[in-house]
């Protein structure tokens, strides 16, 4: 957002297209904004040097004014460059959440030591798009006080098949706020909400975000799908970083179960379910195939993979909920 002068001797201020506004544009600006919710940005980041930057720059790119927007950065423990490339952006405030090794940790560090009335979530690896904080806020005022938005992953020219099985398996927001979950990848939420269904549990590997959407939902608080509210997401590429992340699901989905039902019980159910899971898995692949979504050699591969991770999964399940 480019420096303007306001017309009445104020001090310089960031906004978007307002220069030369006359005296009574001034008014009616400042009456606009006064209208406006104070939106607070909240960020977690470990390790992300390669990344952070990026979303920073189009975090400060966007048409919702400046002057209402907070972003906060939560740092949760990084031992590269993280902090440093933070720190090169005055607009951001810089948190340090190294207690507990965990981003909803880290998250609840920024809700804490936020100053907006709205709570908008995204993650450093994410590019927000422009307008990607006005279309949450729009549908903040038309009555939905928690919003996920839509996240496109961006996949290489080459379309390996690691990245096509996670644009198939992870982060459709479009599905799964029709089961009452969404991601922090691209999550708004009235802060009034937040504090009714209460912070994130911090002690969770993954899953928190699914586990807090339930909890929100419990109380009346469905999210609400906001296709025009987008984030772009690197697909993984690679074989290595699907793994790490379903093994990380597994571990997460097993903290979730043990909430709720003995170790046994979520033992046995974990595997008494695991064919029709690993069926409904490879069942999902073929739709996209005869969708036209991906060809005949992708769908082989792409199935292949989605077995691997869905096994890996498991298996991280079963382990953490026999650790109890």
């Amino acid at each position: 957002m480019a420096y303007v002068s306001q017309c009445l001797g104020y001090k310089h201020m960031f906004c978007k297209n307002i220069r030369g506004r006359s005296p009574s544009g001034h008014g009616a600006y400042m009456s606009q904004l006064n209208n406006k919710h104070k939106v607070s940005v909240i960020v977690p980041v470990y390790n992300g040097e390669r990344e952070i930057g990026r979303c920073i720059k189009a975090l400060l790119s966007q048409t919702y004014p400046e002057e209402l927007t907070e972003i906060i950065i939560i740092d949760n423990g990084s031992s590269d460059g993280t902090c440093d490339i933070v720190r090169a952006f005055e607009e951001v405030k810089l948190l340090f959440e190294h207690d507990v090794q965990s981003s909803y940790a880290a998250r609840n560090k920024g809700i804490a030591n936020s100053r907006g009335d709205i709570l908008a979530f995204t993650d450093a690896d994410c590019t927000p798009l422009e307008d990607w904080i006005e279309k949450g806020i729009d549908c903040i005022n038309n009555g939905h006080p928690l919003v996920a938005g839509r996240i496109v992953f961006e996949i290489s020219p080459s379309r390996r098949p690691s990245e096509i099985y996670d644009t198939l398996f992870h982060m459709n927001q479009q599905e799964t706020t029709k089961y009452g979950v969404a991601a922090t990848a691209n999550l708004f939420v009235t802060k009034s909400v937040m504090e009714t269904a209460g912070d994130f549990r911090s002690n969770f590997i993954s899953g928190g975000d699914t586990e807090w959407c339930i909890r929100a939902t419990g109380k009346g608080f469905a999210p609400y799908y906001c296709e025009k509210a987008t984030v772009q997401h690197p697909a993984r590429a690679g074989i290595r970083e699907n793994l790490k992340k379903a093994r990380r699901l597994g571990r997460g989905r097993a903290q979730s179960m043990l909430m709720h039902r003995s170790k046994w019980i979520a033992a046995l159910e974990t595997i008494a379910f695991f064919p029709y899971r690993i069926t409904r898995h490879v069942w999902q692949v073929a739709r996209a195939f005869r969708a036209g979504k991906i060809g005949l050699w992708e769908t082989i591969a792409t199935a292949s993979i989605a077995k691997l991770m869905f096994t890996a999964t498991t298996l991280a399940q079963l382990k953490q909920i026999l650790k109890r």
